[in-house]
Formats: structure tokens, C-alpha cells, sequence
């Protein structure tokens, strides 16, 4: 966890910008919404290399099949880009 999330979750500040994510996973946290929305994303990758072992390519997998990204969606992330 960041440290940002840490103080937050530990009353240690009033308000934070972090990600939508990690308030879903803290029931003790709000969201609100920018009144003006600003177009920002962040993109993240998953990959594995030729040595990597029959655990990391089955789940690197997983995240890509579509269990894997209903499983993400649930979480608050975007849907891929087709």
C-alpha cells in the first residue's frame, strides 16, 4: 500500500487522491466525484517472459481470459480496449 492510502485509511488525513480501487477495497472509505471530470487514465500490461514458469503464464492467462477480466471489471478497472 502507498503510503498516501495508509494515512488515509489511518485518519491520519482528512481526504486523499488515490485510486478508485482502493476505496473499493476499504468499506471504510468514500468516493466523490470531480464536478469537472479530467480525461486521465493509467494503463497497466501484463506479459511474461520465455523463462517464466507454468504458474506465471497460467496466470497471466487467467487475467487476459475472460473470467480473469469480469474478475478485474468487479474490482472497479476498465474493460479492456477491443
Amino acid at each position: 500500500m502507498n503510503s498516501v492510502l495508509n494515512k488515509l485509511i489511518a485518519g491520519e488525513v482528512d481526504a486523499a487522491i488515490v485510486y478508485l480501487t482502493d476505496v473499493f477495497a476499504n468499506s471504510n472509505l468514500t468516493s466523490l466525484e470531480f464536478k469537472d471530470k479530467v480525461s486521465a487514465a493509467t494503463s497497466y500490461s501484463i506479459g511474461t517472459s520465455s523463462a517464466a514458469s507454468p504458474a506465471a503464464q497460467a496466470f497471466a492467462a487467467y487475467v487476459l481470459s475472460k473470467s480473469g477480466q469480469d474478475v478485474l471489471i468487479a474490482a472497479g478497472f476498465d474493460a479492456p480496449p477491443d
